[in-house]
C-alpha cells in the first residue's frame, strides 16, 4: 500500500465495504438491542478497523512506513492542540451554512447519543474511536500512497476522499477541510499520532460544546433561538479570529518540523515536495476515485430522500 492507485483502490473497498458492513452492524446491535453509541463503535471497528486490519497484516513488515510514528516532542503536540481548537469555529460555520439546506443527521445523532449515555461514553465512541480507527485508514494507509505527490495535492485528494466517506452533503464539506488539514499534521511531523490526537480535540470539543447546549435547553423554560442571520454573523467572525491564529500556529508548526535536524531524508522542502519528484507525475484521479464519487453522490442523493410514510390499515 504504497503507491496512488492502491490507496485509491483502498478507498474504493472501504465505500463499498461500508454497505455490507453496515447492514451486519445493524443486524448485531438490533439483536442485543444496543444504544445508539455502540451502534456507532460496532459500525467502526466494522466499516473500518476490519479492512485496516486485513491490509496491515497482508503488509506487516512495512507497518511503520505506512503508519509512521516518530516522537513530535511537547512543543508539537501544544501546537496541534492550538491548530486543532482554532479551526473548528470554521467548521462549524461550514456546518451551520449547509444546515439550512441540507440535513445534520450527525448533529441529531450527537443530541440523541448526549441524552442516552454519559459524557465519557459518548466522548468514547465519538471522540477516541474514530480519531483511531479513521486516522489508520485516511491518513496512515491512503495518505501513505501519496509520498511522491506534491502535498498540496495529496492532502486535498486525502481531504476529498475523507468527505466523500460520510456519505452525505452536510458532513463532505467540513470532514473535507479537516481531512485536507490532518494530512499537514502527519507530513509535517512524520507521526500518524499527530493528526489523531487532532482528530480527537475537534470530535471531543464537539461532544463538549453539544452536551452543554442540550443541557442549556433542558433548564430554560423559554429557549430563544439567535436569528440565523446572527448567528451566521457572530460563527464568522469567530471563525476569522480562528483562521488567524491557526495561521500564526501553523508558521510556528512548520519551521518546528523543517529546521529539525533529526528529520528523515524524504522531509519537506522549501519546494513543497515530501521526495523527489518521478520524471513522471503521478496520475492521483484514477477509475476508483471517479468510482468513488459516483458512489458518494447515490448515497448522498439516497439519504436527501423523504422517508416512505408508513401505511398499515391494521396498525
Amino acid at each position: 500500500m504504497t503507491n496512488v492507485k492502491n490507496s485509491n483502490r483502498f478507498m474504493l473497498i472501504l465505500i463499498i465495504w461500508a454497505i455490507p458492513a453496515s447492514l451486519i452492524a445493524l443486524i448485531i446491535t438490533s439483536t442485543i438491542d444496543a444504544s445508539i453509541g455502540v451502534s456507532l463503535l460496532v459500525s467502526q471497528v466494522l466499516i473500518f478497523g476490519v479492512p485496516c486490519i486485513v491490509v496491515l497484516a497482508i503488509n506487516r513488515k512495512r507497518i511503520k512506513e505506512i503508519l509512521p510514528t516518530r516522537k513530535m516532542g511537547t512543543k508539537n503536540y501544544l501546537m496541534i492542540i492550538a491548530m486543532s481548537l482554532a479551526i473548528q469555529p470554521l467548521l462549524v460555520l461550514i456546518s451551520t451554512i449547509l444546515g439550512q439546506f441540507l440535513p445534520a443527521t450527525s448533529s441529531e445523532m450527537l443530541d440523541n447519543m448526549n441524552m442516552e449515555a454519559n459524557f465519557f461514553l459518548v466522548l468514547l465512541f465519538i471522540g477516541v474511536v474514530p480519531s483511531i480507527l479513521e486516522e489508520l485508514a485516511f491518513r496512515g494507509i491512503i495518505f501513505s500512497g501519496y509520498k511522491d505527490v506534491p502535498i498540496f495535492k495529496a492532502a486535498l485528494l486525502n481531504g476529498v476522499l475523507f468527505g466523500l466517506m460520510h456519505l452525505n452533503f452536510h458532513q463532505f464539506f467540513y470532514t473535507a477541510v479537516l481531512g485536507f488539514t490532518l494530512c499537514l499534521f502527519v507530513y509535517y511531523t512524520k507521526s500518524i499520532l499527530s493528526a489523531m490526537l487532532a482528530h480527537f480535540v475537534v470530535n471531543g470539543t464537539q461532544v463538549g460544546l453539544s452536551l452543554l447546549q442540550l443541557r442549556s435547553r433542558q433548564e430554560l423554560a423559554y429557549y430563544d433561538e439567535p436569528s440565523v442571520f446572527l448567528t451566521l454573523i457572530i460563527l464568522g467572525l469567530i471563525a476569522v479570529a480562528g483562521l488567524t491564529v491557526f495561521a500564526f500556529v501553523f508558521m510556528k508548526f512548520k519551521s518546528h518540523n523543517i529546521t529539525d535536524n533529526d528529520r528523515p531524508e524524504d522531509a519537506m522542502e522549501p519546494d513543497g515536495a515530501a521526495s523527489p519528484l518521478p520524471a513522471k507525475p503521478h496520475a492521483l484521479l484514477t477509475v476508483p476515485v471517479y468510482i468513488t464519487i459516483a458512489l458518494f453522490v447515490l448515497f448522498a442523493l439516497i439519504t436527501l430522500l423523504p422517508p416512505i410514510p408508513h401505511q398499515c390499515p391494521y396498525c
